[in-house]
């Protein structure tokens, strides 16, 4: 009994591992999922990053254009006003140039934001693969420890049985030898019991042989009688 009992625990355990190590592999498919749909969504945000760019761009030169209308029709005001207007062109110039400094810190600041947005994507990748890389390292310890519990606990049955399967030989043999030694003493009490009932019918046949003769001497002796009477 003990021997069934731990043959069929190996079998049960065996199918335990299987099972952690297929959770491990749906573990590594997930992370890898994971992975993907990060650099998907950092893609998605560097191109809207650079969407923001071109629209501001655009921005930048559509204001640029209306700022040259502007300076076209501040000349024209200005070649008929001629001095008289000079004011009036150092405060439209002063206001384009306000205008061109906001437009290049719009765009300054639109690229320092595309920068951050792309350390900020490469140090998320990188810091993912970093943990994809230690949990796979994991997974595969974990997955050598396994292989050798279960190497173990193969080798630690085999010898289990292997044990009791010397315990039953041994015991079988003993068990031959006892019915060997019964079957001998049988014989030996059946032997005796047949040279007991033997002399048993030797003496029954004596005894009846002694009476049968013992009742022909009476009878002659009553016949020896029976005869002098007459």
């Amino acid at each position: 009994m003990p021997s069934t009992v731990t043959m069929n625990e190996t079998p049960v355990r065996t199918r335990d591992l299987e099972r952690d190590l297929s959770l491990a592999q749906a573990e590594i498919r997930q992370l890898h999922d994971t992975i993907g749909a990060l650099r998907l969504e950092l893609e998605l945000q560097a191109a809207r990053t650079q969407q923001k760019v071109q629209d501001a761009v655009a921005v930048a030169g559509s204001e640029s254009l209306h700022l040259k209308a502007t300076v076209s029709e501040v000349r024209v005001a200005l070649e008929a006003a001629l001095a008289a207007k000079d004011l009036g062109v150092e405060t439209a110039a002063t206001e384009a140039g306000k205008a061109t400094a906001q437009v290049r810190a719009i765009a300054a600041a639109l690229r320092d934001e595309l920068e951050k947005a792309q350390a900020e994507r490469e140090a998320a990748v990188q810091a993912a693969v970093s943990l994809a890389q230690s949990e796979i390292s994991q997974l595969r310890a974990t997955i050598v420890a396994l292989r050798d519990e279960l190497e173990g606990l193969r080798a630690a049955s085999e010898a289990r049985v292997q044990r009791e399967l010397s315990s039953a030989q041994s015991e079988m043999a003993q068990l031959r030898a006892t019915v060997v030694a019964v079957r001998e003493q049988l014989e030996r009490e059946r032997l005796a019991f047949q040279e007991e009932k033997q002399g048993l019918e030797r003496r029954h046949r004596d005894d009846i042989e002694h009476l049968q003769k013992h009742i022909t001497v009476i009878r002659q002796q009553l016949e020896q009688a029976y005869a002098g009477q007459r």
